[in-house]
Formats: structure tokens, sequence, C-alpha cells
């Protein structure tokens, strides 16, 4: 299976369609050109869309498997998601975006609050409310969540 993205003149993906591996490879092989265009010839753009980019199903070429809404970064040659946050790095390795502050982890930290952890952009810090409301900040330097 041959995953093609259609991508906007704003570089995000608008469209998902598959082909046949085969007929890819018959057309110019993968992640070349010649076979986007040969899926262009059989599957025409929307009105919205420029061109048809294939994506890899298992995060092997081009980053991410992508979905509507990824953004298509052809310097990088590599699908993504938007950014999250101002403050976090995309990771060109795995593609996906780092905060400045590693995500909590360790002794001190229970599935139930990695489960509803947020970050904060403005106090650049990781955070979760418990049931009674009360908000904790993860403090990197002491690996424990602390009453805000």
């Amino acid at each position: 299976m041959a995953i093609f993205c259609e991508i906007n003149s704003n570089n995000r993906v608008i469209n998902i369609a598959v082909g046949d591996d085969a007929d890819v490879v018959a057309n110019g092989g993968h992640q070349s050109e010649t076979a986007a265009n040969w899926f262009q010839s059989i599957n025409p753009l929307s009105d919205e869309g420029v061109k048809w980019v294939e994506c890899s199903e298992d995060n092997s070429f081009r980053g991410l498997r992508a979905s509507a809404g990824f953004i298509w970064d052809e310097s990088k040659n590599a699908f993504y998601k938007e950014k999250d946050y101002p403050s976090w790095t995309l990771n060109e390795t795995t593609w996906e975006w780092e905060a400045p502050v590693a995500f909590p982890s360790g002794p001190n930290t229970t599935s139930n609050q990695l489960d509803i952890t947020g970050w904060d952009e403005t106090a650049q810090k990781w955070y979760y409310i418990d049931d009674n409301e009360t908000r904790y900040n993860w403090d990197t330097d002491t690996s424990n969540w602390v009453a805000a």
C-alpha cells in the first residue's frame, strides 16, 4: 500500500489517498516525483490541492505517517504535526515536537498524573490538577510534583 497526501498552498495535508505498491513501483518508484505525477493523473487534485506527496505507512521515510492537518516540509522532506507551543523544538529523528523541559517521569509520577498532565507555556513547566482542583508543578530539580 502506498499512501499519498494532497498538499495545499500552505503546505498542509488536506486529503489522504491510497495507491497500490506495484503501480507506484511501475510508475517511478516510491518517493519519486514521477510516481506522484502518475498518482495525480488517476487522482486529480481538489480545488485547494497543489500536489500529491507520498508518505510512509510506518514512519520509515518522510517523517511521520501523515493525516489531515499535518505539515509537509519540503526542505526537510518530512511530514509532521503542527507545533503545539512556541518554545517547543522539532526532533528531526522522531519528527515529534519536544518541550524545553523533559516530560515528567520516574518513581514520583503515577499513570493518573501523566494522563492529566499539561504544559504551561508561560511558566515553562509541566503541571497537573488533581481531583480537588489543586495544581501541581513538576520540579525538575527534585523530580517531584509540588503544589503551586
